[in-house]
């Protein structure tokens, strides 16, 4: 189950939940709690900034020699 860390000093609104595997997950007293999933999905540049910046530089393995 998550853990819940209690802040220290006066009591604030800001909770920090920790995961079995050390995620940190941030929130506000007032939010509503959602179930979070590591995402698959492959991260890509936005149609938008591709068009005004270009498509991103590929970047080389440091491993590839």
């Amino acid at each position: 189950m998550n853990e819940h860390v209690p802040s220290q000093g006066r009591e604030s609104a800001l909770n920090i939940t920790i995961d079995r595997d050390g995620t940190r997950i941030h929130r506000l007293v007032d939010d509503v709690i959602y179930p979070v999933r590591a995402s698959r999905a492959i991260a890509r540049r936005d149609p938008m900034v591709e068009a005004l910046f270009g498509a991103p530089k590929v970047r080389r393995s440091r491993n590839k020699q």
